[in-house]
């Protein structure tokens, strides 16, 4: 956590004005409580000198392990896709730094049978949809921020 925090701490020494460049990520992590097995591929690109920019992440995920499950009872079968985009501005003033965005998340999932061993008959494709917003400021190295 502190690793992280750190991390956001040295925000205000970035200028999104002045960086121009696309920044490209690879990401992917192995099972966990409610988190299948995924690998993707995203970018933060910056639009222009007003400190506004789009960030966006599309991932496949995978069937779970065994008969251990991602989620409570239901296991993931099959491959699925999800998506993370963002629209926003961040800039800073003083000693204060703003950013405000603002974007749409997917997530395609197919399920399979339970945890437990029993076959399920019904097995659905389930894809959900989520309006995301953020507001951030950070005052004098402290974030404060939802």
């Amino acid at each position: 956590m502190k690793k992280l925090l750190l991390l956001l701490l040295m925000i205000p020494t970035i200028s999104i004005a002045e960086d121009k460049a696309i920044d490209w990520r690879i990401d992917a992590q192995s099972q966990a409580a409610g988190t299948p097995n995924q690998a993707g591929i995203g970018a933060f690109i910056p639009l222009g000198s007003e400190g506004f920019y789009f960030d966006g992440i599309a991932k496949a995920s995978f069937s779970d392990i065994g008969n251990e499950s991602s989620l409570k009872d239901t296991k993931v079968s099959g491959i699925g896709a999800s998506s993370s985009l963002r629209v926003g501005q961040s800039w800073s003033s003083n000693n204060y730094v703003f950013d405000f965005n603002a974007g749409y998340d997917t997530r395609y999932m197919k399920t399979g049978n339970a945890d437990n061993g029993v076959n399920v008959i019904d097995k659905k494709n389930v894809v959900y949809h989520q309006l995301a917003y953020s507001a951030v400021i950070i005052v004098d190295d402290i974030l404060y921020g939802s």
